[in-house]
């Protein structure tokens, strides 16, 4: 499973990142919204739709399924992008997740439009104004 706490972006621009502010060690690409539905439904909905969606697979998934690692083969090439989610609750209510996007061929956009249009999917929050900042205690390390 992809560490979050100690992930590092590569200098290659093939890579997309969603997280909360101060979840990674480097910025993300976009800050992650937040969702007014419990974490483990907000893992649910997000895996269900990723799943329906074609060429992509699940290669692994915690035991409290707050974790995904996803893969996505193109239908003709064949080239493969991993994508590692991590679910964090903020609440009873409300939840908020990190998204690592990587390819070895595609470029930035071709991962930021797949997320984009799952988070989008699930009802996003347009307004990412509303993000915020985790404490220490809701890092990867500590969940």
């Amino acid at each position: 499973m992809t560490d979050f706490s100690r992930l590092r972006l590569r200098r290659h621009r093939r890579q997309y990142l969603i997280a909360p502010s101060g979840y990674t060690p480097d910025a993300p690409h976009r800050a992650a919204p937040i969702f007014d539905r419990p974490v483990h439904r907000l893992a649910g909905d997000l895996r269900t739709h990723a799943l329906a969606e074609p060429g992509i697979s699940l290669k692994d998934i915690s035991i409290d399924g707050r974790q995904l690692e996803l893969m996505h083969r193109s239908p003709v090439l064949k080239l493969t992008t991993r994508i590692s989610c991590h679910f964090i609750p903020l609440s009873d209510t409300q939840s908020t997740l990190a998204i690592y996007s990587r390819t070895k061929y595609a470029s930035r956009s071709a991962n930021q439009k797949r997320i984009d249009a799952w988070l989008a999917a699930i009802g996003a929050p347009a307004d990412e104004s509303s993000e915020m900042r985790l404490q220490p205690a809701a890092s990867p390390a500590s969940a």
